[in-house]
């Protein structure tokens, strides 16, 4: 049995991010993976069973980088009000999306696959999901399906994002508050 370098597994994870940003998630095959680690496709079935299990462990660790900023932000704090949190959501999402925007779109990528099989935006398990329900049933927002909530932050902080890192615009030029108040309407931000 071959033993694992967890500096190998995360070169291969890596390059597997790499190929995500630059040609898309359907791109990926385990053996560009292992041609641009520069290792034999069979070794890297030492670390990943097959494409999907590779793809998830990406698919993790970028939300895993978000999700530790989000429980930060104090989102799942509930002695903060609703509408609080909602804001440290947003907030959080768009300026994750400023220094990373690669990450967004790995996770949109990798989301969107056919036989992606991961977190869904409905899962009522999904505390963020929880939150915009309570959000809707406290009628602190409109009676929509909170999936579509999330989802349009999601693409409001990802081209955000993008916009800045291609210099369409700064954070100057449209900032944090005039983003919070097109996720969320004029008559929510106070």
């Amino acid at each position: 049995m071959k033993i694992k370098d967890e500096n190998k597994r995360q070169q291969i994870l890596t390059a597997t991010a790499s190929i995500i940003t630059h040609e898309g998630a359907a791109a990926v095959s385990t053996t560009k993976v292992a041609k641009q680690v520069g290792i034999g496709q069979s070794s890297l079935y030492t670390y990943f069973t097959n494409k999907q299990a590779l793809l998830s462990a990406v698919f993790a660790q970028e939300q895993q980088k978000l999700a530790s900023l989000i429980i930060g932000a104090g989102v799942a704090d509930d002695t903060l009000t609703i509408k609080a949190r909602l804001m440290r959501y947003a907030q959080t999402m768009v300026k994750f999306a400023i220094a990373n925007p690669d990450s967004l779109v790995i996770i949109e990528q990798i989301k969107f696959l056919p036989d992606f099989n991961g977190p869904s935006l409905n899962d009522p398990q999904n505390p963020i999901v929880q939150l915009f329900q309570m959000a809707i049933d406290a009628g602190a927002l409109p009676k929509i399906d909170a999936s579509l909530y999330i989802a349009s932050i999601f693409a409001v902080a990802l081209r955000h994002g993008e916009n800045i890192q291609q210099q369409q615009y700064t954070e100057k030029d449209v900032t944090l508050s005039q983003v919070l108040r097109l996720i969320y309407g004029a008559d929510f931000i106070e």
